[in-house]
């Protein structure tokens, strides 16, 4: 006879890559510090590490910036090299593309919180991500400033 097994649907799963699984602040600030890119592939790891019951709309939000981050890149270098805004204007550009790129991370981050919080009542347990965090920082600042500009574009993403 087979026996049924419970399942709350808001619980996360558990998977091989559960050990992997680390609070989702560490990634948030990585989004922040090193681009979409590196971020949002962490975000996206430690949704489907924790077993997210939301990952899927987690990931479709992180590529969405991915996206959108790439669009208005290239839509403002094509914007300044046509002198449609001053040059003086740049830092100020800069920080509404930041704006743009963090508040759908944000959203991502309030609902990867939810999931991690139901993942550690249930047992699970998190890894410390500052180490992390602190290699993608030196990584990411050595790569700005050692490096062309396809480095610097990437990280910018």
């Amino acid at each position: 006879m087979r026996q049924a097994t419970y399942h709350i649907v808001d619980e996360p799963t558990r998977g091989p890559l559960e050990r992997m699984v680390v609070n989702p602040l560490w990634p948030f600030l990585a989004l922040m510090v090193a681009g979409s890119l590196v971020g949002g592939t962490w975000l996206a790891l430690n949704a489907f590490a924790m077993g997210s019951a939301t990952r899927r709309r987690e990931v479709a939000v992180l590529v969405a910036i991915l996206v959108g981050m790439f669009v208005l890149i290239v839509g403002i270098s094509a914007l300044h090299r046509n002198e449609v805004f001053p040059a003086w204007t740049l830092p100020y550009v800069r920080i509404g593309v930041r704006v743009a790129r963090m508040l759908p991370a944000y959203f991502v981050f309030t609902w990867q919180s939810r999931s991690f919080a139901l993942f550690t009542y249930v047992g699970g347990e998190a890894r410390n991500g500052l180490w992390v965090l602190l290699a993608i920082f030196f990584m990411s600042t050595s790569a700005l400033f050692n490096s062309g500009p396809i480095a610097r574009f990437l990280f910018a993403l």
